[in-house]
């Protein structure tokens, strides 16, 4: 189940998902860590990030969340994150996999 969380320095939101939601979302069977370019697996956690509109494994994702920490977000950024999340959501929620 996607699940959304917070950055509390900023607000960066980020969801924790599994493979078959991003493959969902993506139509690739061979998805990789935005970051190290792993390839993914079923027994991964994955984050991704809506404003960068990237997916990461655990350990990448949370050295990017926190990297993100010291970032402080301006306006224009805000409002595309809200999109990103709010699209997102719809979309967790339309494979019947959003965390409430």
């Amino acid at each position: 189940m996607a699940r959304l969380y917070k950055n509390e320095s900023n607000s960066v939101d980020y969801f924790i998902i599994n493979l078959h939601e991003l493959t969902e979302y993506n139509s690739s069977e061979k998805s990789v860590c935005d970051e190290c370019l792993r390839k993914l697996n079923n027994d991964d956690q994955i984050i991704l990030i809506p404003i960068l509109n990237e997916a990461y494994d655990y350990k990448c994702g949370i050295d990017k969340v926190n990297w993100l920490r010291n970032i402080k977000n301006i306006s224009p950024d805000e409002e595309i994150q809200k999109r990103r999340t709010k699209f997102y959501i719809q979309f967790f929620k339309s494979i019947n996999s959003m965390e409430i």
